[in-house]
């Protein structure tokens, strides 16, 4: 995976995002940093977003935003779980790892290609719940309800 890197298909945001999280702990944003840039790679991306002035407030803000998600779906109790726009977060994988959900994790056509291909890199070990990485275009009524559709009843 690391030898043949193709950002195109990454958005800078996302790209910037998931540095980010590699630095705070969040479930496999390090691992998955490094498969897609390497350890210089890595160490160039935390030296450029470190230099921007409020890095550290910005950290901490997309930290504490993740977690408190985190947080929400743990206390709805929610089995079933359709992420739109999921990005380089891996909230379903760790989620799928530890519990019997159904969780349908969706961005547009390269970023869940992008996102499919790092989840089977990171070989996360068997899931207790179900993961699927699939492409939506959440403005398109007809896709959104096909991918709702998807999920168990």
């Amino acid at each position: 995976m690391t030898a043949n890197r193709d950002f195109s298909t990454i958005s800078p945001s996302a790209h910037s995002l998931l540095v980010m999280r590699a630095q705070t702990g969040l479930p496999f944003a390090r691992q998955a940093a490094e498969l897609l840039l390497g350890a210089d790679g890595m160490a160039a991306e935390i030296a450029r977003l470190t230099a921007i002035a409020g890095s550290d407030l910005r950290r901490a803000h997309f930290h504490d935003r993740y977690r408190s998600i985190d947080t929400l779906l743990a206390e709805s109790g929610a089995t079933r779980v359709l992420e739109i726009a999921g990005g380089l977060s891996f909230r379903g994988l760790a989620l799928a790892l530890r519990q019997p959900v159904a969780y349908l994790d969706t961005d547009l056509p390269a970023m869940a290609e992008t996102k499919a291909r790092i989840v089977a890199a990171l070989d996360a070990g068997p899931l207790v719940g179900d993961l699927r990485v699939r492409a939506l275009n959440a403005l398109d009524t007809d896709d959104f309800r096909a991918a709702a559709g998807e999920l168990p009843a």
